[in-house]
């Protein structure tokens, strides 16, 4: 009896664990973008167990290249939200296969939310 219990309490801490670490991470940002999706989901440590968003609203080309960035509403130190802006300004956007893009430029959102309980 007492190994199952020992069992159970070590898959209990894990599971705890895994998702502790999970949520130290932005989970999927969410890009609102016509005719765009992100090439990879975009990934930002989180070690201070922050919680709270940042959204910015972004400019790229017709290649997917990011043209501007501006922070539409933070809620999150400067820290962290220094690290959201470099990955934002290192991703990589790509068309929609059934998008019929045909802007030179297009404009959206994208938003990073922190969860930690």
């Amino acid at each position: 009896m007492k190994n199952i219990v020992k069992i159970f309490l070590l898959l209990f801490l894990s599971i705890v664990a895994m998702n502790v670490r999970a949520q130290d991470k932005a989970p999927v940002s969410p890009l609102s973008m016509s005719g765009w999706d992100l090439a990879s989901n975009p990934k930002v440590e989180n070690p201070n167990h922050e919680s709270g968003m940042i959204s910015y609203e972004i400019e790229i080309d017709s290649l997917g290249n990011l043209l501007s960035i501006k922070v539409l509403k933070q809620t999150i130190r400067a820290e962290l939200a220094k690290k959201c802006e470099d990955e934002v300004r290192k991703m990589n956007f790509v068309k929609k296969s059934n998008s019929a893009v045909g802007a030179s430029t297009s404009k959206g959102t994208i938003t990073f939310v922190f969860r930690v309980n």
